[in-house]
């Protein structure tokens, strides 16, 4: 077979160079350093301040103001001076700088300084716009490191946290002024917030019942059970004994969540399987017996539905991996998993996020550890301006010394501050499990709830071959040990007790 050669014209050839520079991609060149606009004047008035005024001074050391809140090397090496002089309790005269400025210089450019002092009632915002151009700078510094992840195609989490490294620079800088009384932009923030309740209303859990007391009143706000609801940067805690009905209760929120208000949810399903998660919240929704779901007895049309409704309902639920999977390192870090989850929020956009069972994300080697992440994944919930809910179960141990298998708030396994951290504090409970009882309730009670009503018991109706909790109700709370029952199993014991030691 002959190759016919086609040959070229002098046009063609003289475009084709234009042709493939055009067809290039060049990448943009990283700069090594960010220059920014430096506010000198700003940190020349402190200086003034400093060297001029002792009650100023002593304002600034307060508030912060050190040898790095100056950009310009001799103007930090003054401040070195006026600090040491702070120190000594000396004046800021000219012989004081020369005795302790290294440079001489320094002397001189000092007294040129004085000149600037501003009024003192300028003071705090000297230290604004001070606070401000320093924050700019170092925000500054980390820019190159965050423009090269960008080049580099880095995994998203890091990128985030490079990016977030930015801002938190940047609000260091806040202005301080909201720190002191009479900051009007506070009180006007907070009293939108008390009108916007009139239009949104409430952040209810969704559950029927669960959230409003039906014998109330319409106007009556006693006839709200729980207030905070998941109020967008709050933390509930929901905990049981395993096997009680967390999960359960978990899927029905989900489901009610995603009816009723068509919320984006974040949910880390780190006890059970994502998909068994979507299932079974699937299954509450189309009214699909457990048992027969689980052993492969569905008819066609019912596992049409279930399809269906799953397919449903994972445009609502975003799964979150279990940052174990993620995080591949040679040694495990907490922080890591709290990176991830945060970035995980930011990303998903969910309003609700879920974590079951949170601990498991964690390799906690003390309670000061765990207690230490608790607080930062609460002050997560914050920044992501997302409601966070924390799943765990009940001390085992506990709970067996215990008669009344009822949760309680010290019974929570892990530090004591999983109750510190919790706005709203759910127990989960089936007395079916541990008497002889028909198995047609749950008992779901607030053992905590900021600005709110606790403890307060609730009972519902629970069919558990349906998995659905309805029909929630107020019911007396009894600490566990004090109803009457139990304090006849505490005098039999005794009793037995005494027996077997006379018999010894």
């Amino acid at each position: 077979m002959t190759v016919r050669k086609v040959k070229r014209s002098s046009r063609d050839r003289d475009r084709e160079p234009e042709e493939r520079k055009e067809r290039t991609f060049e990448e943009p060149t990283l700069p090594g350093r960010i220059e920014v606009a430096i506010d000198q004047a700003s940190q020349v008035q402190a200086l003034a301040f400093g060297l001029e005024d002792a009650a100023s001074r002593a304002l600034l050391i307060a508030l912060g103001v050190d040898e790095d809140s100056f950009t310009v090397k001799e103007y930090s090496e003054i401040w070195q001076v006026i600090e040491t002089a702070q120190e000594k309790g000396l004046s800021c005269d000219r012989m004081t700088v020369a005795a302790y400025a290294e440079d001489p210089k320094l002397v001189e450019l000092a007294e040129g300084i004085r000149k600037h002092k501003p009024p003192r009632e300028n003071v705090l915002d000297v230290v604004d716009r001070l606070r401000w151009g320093s924050a700019v700078v170092s925000a500054a510094e980390t820019i190159p490191e965050f423009a090269e992840l960008l080049r580099k195609r880095s995994r998203p989490e890091d990128t985030l946290k490079a990016a977030r490294a930015i801002v938190e620079a940047l609000e260091t800088g806040r202005p301080i002024r909201g720190r002191n009384g009479g900051d009007k932009q506070l009180v006007e923030r907070q009293i939108e917030a008390v009108k916007l309740r009139k239009i949104q209303g409430r952040h209810p859990f969704g559950i029927p019942g669960f959230d409003i007391d039906e014998s109330f009143d319409e106007g009556d706000p006693k006839r709200y059970r729980t207030t905070i609801g998941v109020r967008p940067k709050k933390v509930t805690v929901v905990t049981a004994l395993s096997g009680n009905g967390k999960s359960t209760l978990i899927a029905n929120l989900l489901h009610a969540q995603v009816r009723t208000f068509n919320k984006k949810i974040l949910m880390g399903a780190w006890e059970d399987e994502p998909g068994e998660v979507l299932e079974l919240v699937a299954a509450i929704d189309q009214g699909i017996h457990l048992t027969k779901l689980l052993v492969g007895e569905l008819s066609e049309d019912e596992e049409r539905r279930l399809a269906d409704s799953m397919a449903e309902f994972s445009e609502s639920i975003e799964f979150m991996d279990h940052p174990l999977e993620r995080v591949r390192k040679s040694r495990y870090r907490n922080d890591d998993a709290l990176e991830l989850i945060q970035a995980r929020i930011l990303e998903s956009g969910a309003k609700l996020a879920i974590f079951d069972l949170w601990a498991r994300a964690f390799a906690f080697g003390s309670e000061q550890e765990e207690s230490e992440a608790l607080y930062r994944q609460q002050a997560i919930a914050k920044a992501t301006d997302c409601h966070v809910v924390l799943v765990q179960q009940q001390l085992l141990k506990n709970v067996e010394k215990r008669e009344d298998k009822r949760p309680t708030r010290e019974g929570v396994k892990g530090t004591g501050e999983w109750t510190g951290v919790a706005d709203t504090m759910i127990g989960v409970y089936r007395a079916d499990l541990y008497k002889n009882v028909p198995a047609g309730t749950i008992e779901t009670p607030i053992l905590k709830q900021r600005r709110g009503k606790w403890p307060l018991g609730i009972e519902a109706d629970f069919d558990p071959e349906y998995g659905r909790i309805t029909n929630c109700r107020s019911v007396p709370y009894d600490a566990p040990g004090t109803r009457a029952e139990d304090s006849k199993n505490d005098l039999d014991r005794a009793i037995s007790g005494k027996r077997k030691g006379g018999k010894k």
